[in-house]
């Protein structure tokens, strides 16, 4: 009975040690939506996530945003604050930056989270990279 116990550890504290888990950290990008003031316009949360996917980046969550503490212009035209973030692994960060994207982290004031638009391309300007 005694080695049976012992076996039944043994194999219970080896199971153990060899079950590690892997986390994988994830950061949040961001990239302003080109929408324009009175316009709208912009690229859609489903356009920005498939540049990422298409060149190799996984997108884990999506959401859209304002970015807070910085002004804008008010007129017709000019540029609206609304970005579209994507959570992926922290191992793609680089390729995210290279395609034009943005840590969230580096936002002084962050975001405020919003519902994302249904977004249409300006007429006779469609929105793309």
């Amino acid at each position: 009975m005694r080695r049976l116990i012992g076996v039944l550890l043994l194999g219970l504290l080896s199971t153990a040690c060899s079950s590690e888990s892997k986390t994988v950290q994830q950061v949040q990008v961001y990239i302003n939506d080109g929408a324009k003031q009175c316009i709208g316009g912009g690229l859609t949360i489903k356009q920005t996530a498939e540049k990422l996917s298409k060149d190799g980046v996984e997108v884990i969550t999506s959401s859209c945003g304002t970015i807070n503490g910085m002004m804008v212009i008010a007129q017709c035209g000019a540029p609206e604050l609304s970005v579209n973030i994507h959570t992926i692994s922290h191992s793609d960060l680089n390729k995210a930056v290279k395609l034009g994207f943005k840590p969230l982290a580096d936002l002084k004031d962050g975001v405020t989270t919003t519902d994302c638009p249904v977004q249409k391309p300006v007429k006779g300007s469609e929105a793309s990279f």
